[in-house]
């Protein structure tokens, strides 16, 4: 797939369902073309494999785009999403930037089972970003899940970005890995200073930072065991819930479980 035009190779701004499945879509020319753009279609990709010949910090190549950045509704690629239920479950990535681009008015999306293989890169591999428009109202994204996707982070910044009004988001046991091989990662997920109440349930490997949350209205469960950091036996609190927008504990900063050993370390601990 060489076309190379502004919007994407696939582009679908009707109503309608768009299944893509048990194929391979591969651009090996120059193009920084998506290859799937949706504003209007369910999108249903499983089982593919989108891949490009980059590797790296080269990718510049999106696999799929949901939604515009304006708070309109209309049969143009600058529409606000609208294809509610789409899907993007059990496939794999080859020298793509992100996986999976979210934008105004995505709702209601999984996000599942992915892989993002060694040779992918770029600032965030899953990225949740609708826009600044206001008018008439603020464009926003929401209650979308992301969950058991295997991201190789030596060429992300991050593995998950989650910036602007993107409120009610759900991200759980996605695993980041073999972030030494190179020095590109910051963490394995960030938090821009204006989105809120999105909740990270971290079951999966990290390799790098876990959370970086710049609103502190964000939340955080997940067993504090970074790979070539102190172990649970050394240290590390095993569970850490953490953020304003997920816990609360009245009449208190929050409370700590000692074990019985009396070392001091935490075995849970809730704070915020």
């Amino acid at each position: 797939l060489r076309f190379a035009g502004a919007t994407g190779k696939i582009v679908a701004i009707g109503q309608g369902i768009v299944e893509i499945d048990h194929v391979v879509l591969i651009d090996n020319g120059t193009s920084s073309t998506p290859f799937v753009y949706s504003t209007q279609a369910i999108i249903k990709a499983h089982h593919a494999t989108f891949a490009t010949h980059k590797t790296g910090t080269s990718c510049n190549q999106d696999a799929v785009v949901l939604g515009g950045l304006t708070t309109q509704y209309d049969a143009t690629v600058n529409s606000g999403f609208a294809g509610y239920g789409s899907s993007v479950t059990e496939c794999n990535f080859s020298g793509i930037q992100r996986l999976v681009y979210m934008r105004a008015w995505v709702n209601g999306v999984v996000v599942s089972g992915n892989w993002a293989m060694l040779t992918c890169g770029g600032a965030a591999a899953i990225e949740i970003d609708p826009g600044t428009a206001t008018v008439p109202v603020a464009t926003f994204a929401s209650s979308n899940i992301v969950r058991d996707n295997t991201i190789e982070m030596p060429y992300y910044t991050y593995g998950v970005k989650v910036v602007n009004n993107a409120v009610w988001n759900t991200f759980i046991g996605n695993g980041f890995w073999d972030a030494g091989i190179a020095a590109n990662q910051v963490s394995d997920y960030y938090f821009g200073s204006t989105t809120s109440k999105n909740l990270v349930i971290a079951t999966g490997e990290s390799s790098t930072t876990t959370f970086v949350d710049d609103s502190n209205h964000n939340a955080y469960i997940g067993m504090d065991r970074v790979l070539g950091g102190p172990s649970i036996a050394t240290g590390a609190d095993p569970l850490n819930v953490r953020g304003t927008g997920g816990v609360r504990v009245d009449n208190g900063s929050g409370f700590i479980v000692k074990d019985n050993a009396g070392t001091g370390r935490a075995i849970a601990r809730i704070s915020s």
